[in-house]
């Protein structure tokens, strides 16, 4: 007999919170005059499911403007010592989270962006999608700060090949992040040092509103996906998808930023799987652990002479070696690239990655957007036990899970906040018939 995850349970009653309220969302719209078409930043290859999935790579601009203004990157010297490394990492930790707070306290001159960045996302299609009658099954996944499209795969093939509760998914798209992955490789020139999580929100709605294809098919796509029709766009927003049913993953940062992306525009989605997202109330700081992790970034390795031994000394690191060791080689064929001296560089540079980490108001105005999330949205956690979870309290973590409690379930999977690297089987083993009935 399979012993049942457990869950946290709905607590006697929910405190009464100060409410952070979302922000406005800047109008989500691609840029309409576009520079030179990109070429894909990576080689293609086969999918990694079998006969049974084709993957395809494919661009779209991001949205403009964005919601910061343009500041240059600090300069980075090419050889320091290991004191002046560390001086170097600690101020422009504070410079990074003085601009921020500025930025947050509405206290920076409101000049967003016009720089053209683009979007990179992974599509893995069933060979025989389109063939069934109805709403073909949708599922859209945003990953964590740091990681990449490519890092839910094997938690992907294990959702796929599950034969108690088989499941068929038409189509699946992955994005990466601006800044993260081949996203990270097309926009390094454009990213600065600041940046907004609402972005990363108005990107993902921006590739659902204007660049998902209408119908779910089996034939392939161009790899700069064409706009849909104003009528489409605008029929999305009021209707939601015609010819789909939207699931939707996140973890972590993606998870907020999926959160706040259904409570704009609720008629898109189905259903929302958060995996321990950085959703929380305004009152639970952690100010100086988002310090930490952003001077951790800067401080990171972020070079090697080959793919091997990356994955040989990550292996080996505090960080890395609680990863399962098929992730861990993803991770090293994906969110690492060539440069031009033969060596495997970050595509997601420890500064980008510090800039995602100095965020701190999404996360409050996540939470308060839970309430006010569409009930007819299905929403399912799947969490770390609290004491190893993003919260770190249980109580705090309870008031999380069951803030919008109509529609609303949840699954504890014994691991810690990397849940999809750490537990990948067991994240994958969510319940397919769950998602089926999202539908």
């Amino acid at each position: 007999m399979v012993k049942p995850f457990p869950s946290i349970p709905r607590p006697p009653s929910l405190p009464p919170r100060h409410p952070t309220l979302p922000g406005r969302l800047l109008p989500i719209h691609p840029p309409n005059i576009l520079p030179a078409l990109p070429a894909l930043p990576s080689p293609t290859r086969e999918s990694s499911f079998g006969d049974s999935y084709v993957l395809s790579t494919h661009i779209v601009p991001a949205c403009q403007l964005r919601t910061t203004h343009y500041v240059p990157l600090p300069v980075i010297p090419d050889e320091e010592t290991k004191d002046e490394r560390k001086a170097r990492v600690e101020l422009t930790t504070h410079e990074l989270f003085e601009l921020k707070g500025l930025q947050e306290r509405g206290e920076l001159e409101i000049v967003g962006s016009e720089k053209v960045l683009w979007s990179v996302l992974n599509r893995y299609v069933y060979k025989d999608a389109g063939r069934r009658r109805g709403k073909g099954l949708t599922l859209f996944m945003a990953h964590a700060n740091g990681m990449h499209k490519e890092t839910f795969e094997p938690m992907l093939h294990r959702l796929l090949s599950q034969t108690d509760s088989p499941i068929c998914i038409d189509e699946i798209w992955s994005i990466d992040s601006v800044q993260h992955g081949d996203s990270g490789l097309l926009n390094a020139a454009n990213l600065g040092f600041l940046f907004d999580w609402v972005d990363n929100t108005r990107d993902i709605l921006n590739f659902l509103l204007h660049y998902l294809p209408e119908v779910v098919a089996s034939e392939p796509l161009p790899v700069h996906l064409p706009r849909v029709s104003p009528v489409e766009i605008e029929a999305r927003g009021y209707y939601g998808f015609r010819n789909r049913s939207l699931v939707v993953l996140g973890h972590s940062y993606g998870g907020c930023s999926l959160t706040l992306a259904a409570y704009n525009c609720p008629k898109l989605f189905s259903a929302l799987v958060l995996v321990d997202p950085v959703i929380m109330p305004v009152e639970y700081d952690r100010s100086q652990r988002l310090r930490q992790y952003a001077m951790g970034a800067l401080a990171r390795r972020d070079t090697w002479s080959s793919r091997e031994e990356a994955y040989r000394l990550l292996g080996a690191s505090a960080f890395f070696g609680s990863w399962n060791p098929e992730v861990l080689k993803t991770y090293v064929e994906h969110a690492l690239a060539f440069d031009h001296t033969g060596k495997v560089r970050l595509k997601c540079t420890g500064v980008q990655e510090a800039t995602v980490f100095s965020e701190s108001r999404r996360l409050s105005e996540s939470f308060t957007a839970l309430e006010g999330l569409d009930t007819s949205i299905k929403l399912h956690w799947i969490v770390p036990p609290p004491s190893e979870g993003i919260i770190e309290n249980a109580e705090v973590a309870a008031d999380c899970v069951w803030r919008r409690s109509a529609n609303a379930s949840n699954t504890v999977i014994d691991a810690g906040h990397l849940l999809v690297q750490e537990a990948f089987r067991e994240t994958g083993k969510l319940p397919a018939s769950w998602i089926i009935r999202s539908r």
